[in-house]
């Protein structure tokens, strides 16, 4: 699966626009995974909010996952759950999954990640890499982290925290097989062309990779 443009929805990133809108950009501009995120709905809200995004990117080819709520990603035909504060197993989430279920997990460090690659998890977000202007992020990590951790794990390691056009290659060229963001796609004049040019970031950078 290519992780390559992650992108995490976040109603203040977004100044209020919604996770219909924001899927719909993202997906028309290419973005790879959409992860839905809200921790002010209810378990009933969630599910039919998932279900009006699942429905607003049919056709496109971004996969869409869920946060930490399985009855949601279940229930809407997600490709996935990401387990970010959630104390649902990685074990448990694959075996109510369908075929093909795809599982992520929030790490911060090796070991966190090495036990989540060993639980069966498809890839980490791993970070903070980069300060963030509108959060704390807490302590960062480096770009020396991310090569150590590449080295460790085989799974694929998303990298999260203050990532903005300006160094998405240098983390891509550090090791990352995508780059998760909200602020750096969401809080923008327009979303689209904001992912649009992340995409192309991307591409080229992969590109000379190659």
């Amino acid at each position: 699966m290519n992780y390559g443009l992650y992108v995490i929805t976040d109603e203040i990133a977004a100044t209020g626009r919604s996770p219909v809108h924001i899927a719909q950009k993202c997906a028309k501009h290419g973005a790879n995974v959409l992860q839905l995120r809200d921790t002010k709905m209810s378990p009933e809200e969630l599910l039919n909010c998932a279900k009006e995004v699942f429905e607003a990117i049919k056709g496109s080819s971004m996969r869409l996952i869920i946060c930490d709520d399985l009855d949601a990603a279940l229930g809407s035909g997600a490709a996935g759950l990401h387990i970010y504060e959630s104390d649902i197993s990685v074990k448990e989430a694959k075996s109510k999954g369908p075929d093909g279920f795809i599982v992520g997990v929030s790490v911060r460090d090796a070991d966190a990640a090495s036990k989540a690659e060993a639980d069966g998890a498809d890839y980490v977000i791993w970070g903070p890499l980069f300060p963030s202007y509108l959060e704390d992020l807490g302590e960062l990590q480096g770009l020396d982290d991310l090569r150590a951790l590449k080295d460790s794990i085989s799974i694929p390691v998303v990298a999260i925290g203050g990532i903005k056009l300006f160094n998405v290659a240098e983390t891509l060229k550090a090791g990352a097989d995508g780059v998760a963001v909200k602020t750096g796609a969401l809080h923008q004049r327009d979303i689209g062309e904001a992912v649009d040019l992340m995409v192309k970031v991307i591409t080229r950078t992969r590109e000379e990779m190659a």
